[in-house]
C-alpha cells in the first residue's frame, strides 16, 4: 500500500556463517596455522602469548637472526603477533619455492635474503638468557 504506516524496522542480528561465527564472535580463539621454516612444515600451533614465545618459534633455524629481525620489525609496525610470525613463516615458505627450480647445493645458492638486523641477533640472544637463567633457577632449587 502506498499510503499506509510503514513497517516497522527489524532488529538487528547477527548471524553465523560457520567458522567466523566460532571464532570471531564468540570469542573463542583457533590454533595459529603456520609454516614453521625450523622443521618446513605447515602446522596449526596454539597462538604464542607474547613476543618471546614467537621469538622461540622462530629460533632454531639457520638463518633465525634473520627470520627474528623480520617478525620484530613487523612487530614495530603494529602487527599483532600472531600475524607477524605467519607473514615470517609465508614469506620463508616462498622463498624456498622461488629457489626450488635450481637445484643447487643451499651453500652454492645465490643470496636469497638480506642480511640480518643486530635486532634480530640481540632478541635471540635475550631469549637465550633468559632460558639459561630460569635453567640455573631450577638447578638451585633442586
Amino acid at each position: 500500500m502506498a499510503g499506509g504506516p510503514p513497517e516497522p524496522l527489524r532488529p538487528f542480528r547477527t548471524r553465523s556463517i560457520g567458522y567466523i561465527g566460532a571464532s570471531v564472535l564468540l570469542g573463542r580463539r583457533t590454533p595459529t596455522y603456520w609454516y614453521n621454516p625450523k622443521t618446513q612444515t605447515s602446522e596449526r600451533v596454539a597462538d604464542p602469548s607474547d613476543d618471546e614465545e614467537a621469538i622461540r618459534m622462530l629460533a632454531g633455524h639457520p638463518d633465525s637472526a634473520t627470520l627474528v629481525s623480520e617478525y620484530a620489525k613487523l612487530r614495530r609496525s603494529d602487527t599483532p603477533i600472531e600475524r607477524a610470525l605467519v607473514s615470517v613463516g609465508h614469506e620463508e615458505r616462498l622463498r624456498q619455492h622461488a629457489y626450488m627450480l635450481v637445484w643447487l647445493p643451499e651453500r652454492d645458492r645465490p643470496g636469497r635474503r638480506t642480511r640480518p638486523s643486530t635486532t634480530g641477533y640481540e632478541l635471540l640472544l635475550a631469549v637465550r638468557l633468559r632460558e639459561e637463567g630460569k635453567d640455573r633457577q631450577r638447578g638451585r632449587r633442586s
